[in-house]
């Protein structure tokens, strides 16, 4: 389902979090924003150690890796945040774009 910048922003101000964001569009100016956000606020401080990943998209980069880090369990918090930036840069993301 589409949504705006504005839509997405005001479910992430008031709390409301989604299992997965796929931001890509004409201006990177609003995904970093988004993305940034997400970072800085879904997690408290003191558990982004345990249940924060941030993956920067290049060659080197394996997915297998990125779904492996999404697939486990927070540890004593409410949710776990992994975060791919970049990803048009992943080898092969493309073609696994639709298995999400």
């Amino acid at each position: 389902m589409a949504a705006t910048f504005d839509s997405i922003m005001k479910e992430l101000q008031s709390g409301v979090y989604a299992p997965i964001y796929l931001l890509m569009g004409e201006e990177p100016y609003y995904i970093d924003v988004v993305s940034d956000y997400i970072e800085k606020n879904a997690l408290a401080e003191d558990d982004k150690a345990f249940n924060q990943s941030v993956f920067y998209g290049n060659k080197e980069v394996k997915l297998s890796n990125i779904a492996h880090e999404a697939s486990q369990y927070p540890m004593m918090a409410e949710r776990r945040v992994v975060l791919l930036k970049e990803a048009q840069q992943v080898e092969h993301f493309k073609d696994h774009i639709a298995d999400l």
